[in-house]
């Protein structure tokens, strides 16, 4: 599990340089740490697909996933190209259009006002606008 001094210490180590561990010791706490990280995906990978669609409205939130999303596809940049110099970042990104596509036939439904009407009418809208745009 992972836990709030995880997270102090991978930002400590990036940083600061005053940490007061050997290599061999940062190395293994971070070696575990990555172990962590990818138990907890795999987790949350199966929770998702075991919990009924009530508990993932109240779990697996717009609100609550742009933050994580935001991480993930935050990259180094070097200032002076343009360029995105960071294979990971941008295959992921990759990913998430992909999957844009094959969700973009559930926005287009006749139901989705249906499907998002909780949600302020303005969603549907930015939805269908990132769409159009994404599929031209």
């Amino acid at each position: 599990m992972l836990r709030k001094r995880d997270v102090e210490f991978v930002r400590d180590y990036y940083e600061r340089d005053d940490i007061q561990l050997s290599e061999a010791a940062i190395r293994g706490r971070l070696y575990r740490l990555r172990e962590k990280i990818e138990e907890t995906m795999k987790m949350l990978t199966e929770l998702a697909k075991a919990l009924p669609e009530q508990q993932k409205q109240q779990v697996f939130t717009s609100e609550k996933l742009s933050d994580f999303i935001d991480a993930l596809l935050s990259y180094e940049a070097d200032n002076r190209s343009k360029l995105v110099k960071n294979e990971r970042a941008f295959k992921l990104a990759c990913m998430l259009a992909d999957k844009a596509k094959k969700g973009a036939d559930l926005i287009k439904s006749p139901y989705a006002s249906m499907l998002i009407s909780e949600e302020p009418p303005t969603y549907q809208l930015r939805a269908m606008l990132f769409i159009e745009r994404f599929m031209e």
